[in-house]
């Protein structure tokens, strides 16, 4: 019947041939869909090393930028690139200079960071965060929106980025937007 006029190397040939074409069209499409989106993210920040880890659990794409003036603007642009190219199960993890001195700064600022977010005390949050850093001789800036608190320390030899999610604890009473 027809079974028996089919070569057993000619399907198995066929298969390999076609296996090839669909992984190689697999690996064309996500080179040239991160390309795009790197040139993306570049239009936003400078982007020194980028590494895409799709097979970590949640998908994460780890983006050594240069110094940037506001980490919360340019957070907030890369994660919509992000979601638009990559989907938003992909966590975005910003790779920073720190040093141990701006480690330390940022441990200790962690208190009040996190007690405001459980109190909802940002003002107070923003003093102490400022005169700690203004002690230690360090630059600071922060910023925060429905979403994150954004800590950017600088001082001579390093800078360090800190993204801080304001949900799940956020303090009694507020409401987290939703942007899209």
């Amino acid at each position: 019947m027809f079974f028996q006029n089919i070569r057993l190397s000619t399907v198995v040939v066929a298969m390999i041939i076609t296996l090839l074409v669909l992984f190689g069209g697999k690996y064309l499409y996500e080179l040239y869909a991160d390309q795009d989106l790197l040139q993306k993210i570049s239009e936003v920040a400078p982007i020194e090393e980028v590494q895409i880890a799709r097979n970590e659990q949640p998908p994460t794409i780890y983006l050594q930028l240069s110094e940037v003036d506001d980490l919360g603007k340019v957070y907030r642009q890369i994660r919509k690139i992000v979601d638009t190219y990559l989907g938003r199960e992909y966590q975005v993890v910003l790779v920073d200079r720190r040093t141990g001195k701006l480690e330390e700064l940022f441990n200790e600022c962690q208190f009040s960071v996190y007690e405001a977010i459980s109190t909802g005390q940002y003002q107070q949050m923003y003093r102490v965060v400022r005169e700690t850093a203004k002690n230690s001789g360090v630059d600071v800036r922060i910023s925060m929106d429905s979403s994150n608190i954004y800590l950017q320390f600088k001082d001579g030899s390093g800078y360090l980025y800190e993204v801080i999610p304001r949900w799940p604890q956020l303090a009694q009473g507020e409401v987290i937007l939703q942007t899209k």
